[in-house]
């Protein structure tokens, strides 16, 4: 299994190491001003991903939301290491799992009429 680091700028990683090897899916300043450049550098890396991997949230807040957007896409699944400050010695990485079927799930117990919308409209 790997741990895929959204972004690389010199934080120290190696907690998560328990869970898989550490790549990075980009590493040092990533410009907000070429979207398509970031979709290109990010959909390469994330064809090299496998369901079953670890997504590690790093960087600017958009940059994770595309990667966790295209991440989702894929696999229809995300897997996601979060850090905790709170956690017992100072901090450490919780699971946060997410597939398709616990959204689904959610949307339905929710809001009823926008997913049957929306079953309606893919037949």
């Amino acid at each position: 299994m790997t741990v895929w680091i959204a972004n690389f700028r010199g934080h120290d990683f190696s907690p998560a190491k328990k869970w898989g090897e550490l790549k990075y899916i980009t590493v040092g300043y990533v410009p907000k001003s070429s979207p398509d450049g970031l979709f290109f550098t990010v959909v390469k890396k994330i064809i090299e991903t496998d369901a079953e991997d670890w997504l590690l949230p790093s960087g600017t807040i958009p940059m994770n939301v595309i990667i966790g957007a295209i991440w989702f896409f894929r696999h229809k699944k995300i897997k996601l290491l979060v850090w905790d400050r709170k956690r017992e010695g100072g901090g450490g990485y919780k699971q946060m799992i997410f597939t398709q079927e616990h959204l689904e799930h959610l949307l339905e117990s929710l809001c009823p009429e926008a997913t049957s919308t929306s079953q309606s409209e893919s037949q």
